[in-house]
């Protein structure tokens, strides 16, 4: 059987327009995400995994990040160490929580790949350091982006209080924290407003 083209009914368009519905939605269904394997839920919790590309990554009502169903951190799963002229090192970079303008911009300038999402909750994140020539895997202590903070207002955190205050609310938030308010099964809702 086939379906007539509601386009060409003369009625439904007079009634449309009436209505005020002048543009027409998007009929395409969305793409079904396989739910995570329990190996899968398991290695996010512990070791995170490697995403393609950030588009992988689903941006949800609050602006937290989702990958296939569960909030989950951002960050480089590779991480070039490299120092100051002065021999100092430069700090490692930062993981991400929502999708902030620093996130818009990178979707923007490249469907980056690297990337791995964790869902764990000491802070610890399993990264691949190249130093030297040389790689080996290990567990950092990332910060969470700052911008970030801002786009989920973590304890009022804005770009206009004082710096010192700034560094405070920053130095305060950490991974169980995050997971505790927004927790990595979405739909068990988040909890306080700390």
């Amino acid at each position: 059987m086939r379906l007539p083209d509601f386009l060409d009914d003369p009625q439904l368009n007079a009634l449309r327009r009436k209505m005020g519905a002048d543009r027409l939605g998007d009929l395409t269904p969305a793409p079904r995400r396989r739910p995570l394997t329990p190996e899968e839920l398991r290695t996010l919790a512990t070791g995170g995994l490697d995403i393609q590309t950030l588009d992988e990554l689903a941006v949800l009502s609050d602006g937290t990040l989702a990958y296939r169903g569960r909030r989950v951190l951002l960050y480089p799963r590779q991480i070039v160490v490299s120092t100051h002229r002065r021999g100092e090192p430069l700090p490692l970079p930062n993981y991400h929580v929502a999708n902030c303008r620093t996130l818009q911009k990178m979707r923007a300038q490249q469907p980056a790949a690297g990337y791995a999402v964790a869902a764990r909750t000491d802070g610890s994140l399993q990264v691949n350091v190249v130093s030297g020539g040389r790689t080996r895997s290990k567990a950092e202590q990332l910060r969470v982006c700052p911008h970030c903070l801002a786009k989920i207002a973590f304890r009022d955190y804005s770009q206009h209080p004082p710096q010192d205050r700034k560094a405070k609310i920053a130095d305060s938030f950490t991974a169980a924290r995050f997971f505790e308010h927004w927790p990595s099964d979405p739909a068990a809702g988040q909890f306080c407003d700390d």
